[in-house]
């Protein structure tokens, strides 16, 4: 974990400068203002988990969506979703999860920052979605849900949106990701926390098991 942010960061040390190190290393207190990333974020804080059975083995470590492409970025997305839609909205433990930090996902952390995802979103993207459903401006999983959609019918699309959305896989999610860096993170920390989801596939075979060889990845 050290290892991995000296290199993400240019050379700075996840426990701070030299004078604070040794005590926010006692008190397991790591300093990742240097990352951007919020999923390489997330991968460095289970990498220096102050208990050592704690932190992810090397597989593990290579599952993570730190390193994984844009396609299974989406597919992950869109898993989620689907699955929320078969579930009750309120009941599903996933959704409780993930509307818990929707500040962090619709406002980016900023507690200044209506969590209001269409204001987000370009007119004619949130026009277009309102043709044939309703979402809900502030809820994460109608966020997850206008993607998927959006995705899945993306021919039938005006030509003026696609141009809007990208034509390519790369494109079209970094619109989101752009707009919510913390939609694919906090979105998979929601389902690693419910042993529920996990078990079952597509999550426990594609996402949150090992990887093995011949995988690919991002990085």
């Amino acid at each position: 974990g050290c290892l991995f942010h000296y290199v993400i960061s240019a050379g700075r040390h996840p426990f701070g400068e030299r004078h604070e190190r040794e005590a926010n290393i006692v008190a397991g207190r790591p300093d990742l203002s240097a990352i951007a990333d919020p999923e390489a974020a997330d991968l460095i804080i289970r990498m220096v988990a102050r208990d050592p059975a704690s932190r992810p083995s090397c597989p593990s470590v290579l599952s993570h969506p730190f390193f994984w492409r844009v396609e299974r970025k989406l597919a992950f997305l869109a898993d989620v979703s689907d699955r929320l839609e078969r579930e009750e909205r309120i009941r599903s433990p996933v959704a409780r999860i993930l509307e818990s930090p929707r500040s962090a996902i619709l406002s980016n952390g900023d507690p200044s920052i209506e969590p209001n995802w269409h204001r987000q979103v370009d007119r004619a993207f949130w026009d277009d979605l309102g043709k044939y459903r309703r979402y809900f401006p502030n809820s994460c999983q109608d966020l997850l849900r206008a993607m998927r959609n959006k995705r899945h019918h993306f021919q039938e699309l005006p030509e003026v949106l696609k141009k809007t959305l990208g034509d390519t896989p790369a494109q079209f999610y970094r619109y989101f990701a752009v707009r919510f860096p913390a939609l694919l993170i906090e979105t998979y920390k929601a389902v690693d926390q419910c042993p529920e989801w996990r078990r079952d596939n597509p999550f426990r075979d594609v996402y949150f098991g090992a990887a093995g060889e011949g995988d690919e990845f991002e990085g």
